[in-house]
């Protein structure tokens, strides 16, 4: 039994790898997922002893508490088949009110099943009787079943109970790729959710904001020559004793809003803050290399926009220099480097993001939220 904000409600667990809570379970077909109104999903199917749907709303209320991550685990009918898994570092429904939109994000590269969610990342839910498909097509209706459905998608994990003989993504409770090219239905479906225990990396606070690192290098520090990416790792997984980490920024973080700070080893550090900005083409490229490990093509941004930094603490350079050093050569560029020389051993870097305390001292309402950085907080 859990309670997470006015209705105390029945949960089933997995306990292991540190517990789970079941929102969809689906192993013999005796109850019925397709062809539900958006009441319907809103609330419980099934029981939970049995097969179930754990009801948008309670969805909602659980993931809106505290940062959780989602686990789909699939199994087809025949002995050969084997249970293959996805999981995602960050998993949110919206409200109601903001259609139970779906936040997503943060595959593992371990899964053994290809991604076909993350399509359905910031899509509304649809029903037969509520259509908030951005495609022309009433999916919910077409596919038979409620769903976040958007102009694609590969899935139809609420529909038909089908057996494997039917191989049809509108008939069938289908995830393409589990079958190689076919829709074939699944005899195991589930999904479940655990709360994130967030990295215990320390926090550094400047002028009263509280800022988490997610990319580090120590001075003198060497890696293997062969390492091309500088954004190989996702956010938190470096231990924080690790004395280097080429890490992303979270994959919850919104691009307006963000900002980094970047702090050098000197003994009186120099202190930068950038601020990203989608309608900037510079700071626009460098969030999708930190956030969504994407890069610009080369050339696609000269004579682009200036994304200057504020200096919080230490010098701007006075000039610059288009030789940075040695492929291979191992360190950081320093922040108060005027001729850009390069990367250096002898100087470390760490580069934060904001993560502040927005809800300190704050007084509201119970069950409104406010925000603190990668979290969403709900005042009680």
């Amino acid at each position: 039994m859990i309670k997470p904000q006015s209705t105390l409600r029945t949960v089933y667990c997995d306990m292991t790898n540190g517990g789970w809570t079941y929102i969809l379970h689906r192993f013999d077909g005796t109850v019925e997922f397709h062809d539900k109104t958006w009441n319907e999903y809103k609330e419980p199917i099934g029981n939970v002893s049995g097969e179930h749907w754990y009801g948008l709303e309670a969805i909602h209320e659980l993931t809106s508490l505290f940062p959780h991550q989602l686990r789909v685990e699939l199994k087809g009918f025949s002995s050969s088949t084997v249970m293959k898994h996805l999981t995602f570092s960050y998993f949110k429904v919206d409200s109601e009110s903001n259609k139970y939109k779906l936040n997503l994000c943060g595959a593992s590269t371990t899964s053994t099943l290809n991604d076909e969610l993350s399509i359905y990342n910031d899509v509304s839910f649809s029903s037969k009787d509520q259509d908030n498909d951005p495609a022309f097509t009433h999916h919910a209706v077409t596919r038979g079943s409620g769903w976040w459905w958007t102009g694609s998608g590969k899935i139809n994990l609420l529909g038909p109970y089908s057996g494997d003989s039917t191989n049809d993504v509108d008939n069938a409770n289908c995830w393409y790729g589990y079958y190689g090219n076919d829709y074939k239905g699944l005899k195991i479906e589930i999904l479940k959710i655990k709360r994130n225990a967030p990295p215990a990396y320390p926090t550094y606070v400047v002028n009263g904001a509280r800022w988490r690192p997610f990319w580090w290098y120590t001075a003198g520090t060497h890696w293997d020559f062969k390492m091309d990416d500088v954004l190989a790792n996702s956010y938190g997984e470096c231990s924080q004793d690790s004395a280097y980490c080429f890490g992303r920024l979270p994959c919850s973080l919104k691009e307006s809003g963000s900002e980094i700070l970047a702090v050098d080893t000197d003994s009186t550090p120099n202190i930068y803050r950038w601020s990203f900005s989608s309608s900037n083409n510079v700071a626009h490229a460098a969030w999708l290399a930190f956030h969504d490990h994407t890069q610009t093509a080369s050339g696609t941004l000269q004579d682009g926009n200036a994304w200057m930094p504020t200096v919080v603490q230490g010098m701007c350079g006075n000039s610059w220099s288009s030789s940075h050093g040695s492929e291979y050569s191992l360190g950081t560029d320093s922040l108060d480097d005027p001729g850009c020389n390069g990367p250096v051993t002898t100087k470390g870097l760490k580069i934060y993001f904001k993560d502040d305390d927005n809800c300190a001292g704050v007084t509201c309402p119970d069950w409104t939220s406010c925000y603190d950085g990668i979290d969403e907080y709900w005042c009680m």
